[in-house]
């Protein structure tokens, strides 16, 4: 039979696989029984083929509904939080042993000792935020943990701006 256009072809074939839809799928399921390993091989094949792509897709999809729906996501991780107190309870505690014995953690928790040392006992005062004199609450920023009383004093909000600068900082840096 010829074919004036390349798409008729393939049109022609959609169309007969559809009329005889059945038989073709009879023959597979003989084909299955007959090769039982061989099917095995091609579905594994066919999963691990297709698997990073189904979880990427679930991941993007994860994120959307959460971002469209933060009500039913704050309202989700209460009730989980309040059916899971005891695994959460245990969790923190056995994060916090490990994390305790962590070096860097070891050092920050060494220079923040030594610091209220100082401030309780006078030899450092609070002063204002070094950004703008903001007279909230300060808080002492760290640039370098070895040297505890070398500190910034900021407060709360310029603190944390601080912080995500940083961090947005060292992203950029990976990329």
């Amino acid at each position: 039979m010829a074919y004036k256009n390349p798409g008729d072809r393939k049109r022609y074939w959609k169309i007969y696989y559809l009329l005889h839809k059945e038989h073709y799928n009879q023959l597979t399921k003989q084909w299955a029984k007959r090769n039982p390993e061989k099917r095995r091989k091609s579905r594994l094949k066919y999963y691990y083929s297709h698997l990073e792509k189904e979880r990427k897709h679930s991941r993007e999809y994860g994120r959307k509904y959460r971002q469209n729906n933060p009500d039913k996501m704050a309202e989700y991780k209460h009730k989980w939080q309040q059916n899971n107190q005891e695994h959460i309870r245990n969790y923190r505690s056995e994060y916090g042993k490990i994390y305790r014995k962590l070096p860097y953690v070891q050092i920050k928790t060494k220079a923040r000792n030594i610091l209220n040392r100082a401030v309780n006992s006078g030899r450092i005062k609070k002063e204002t935020c070094e950004v703008r004199g903001c007279l909230e609450a300060v808080e002492a920023h760290h640039d370098d943990y070895n040297k505890p009383l070398n500190i910034r004093w900021l407060c709360i909000r310029h603190h944390n701006e601080f912080h995500r600068l940083q961090r947005s900082q060292s992203i950029m840096e990976r990329n």
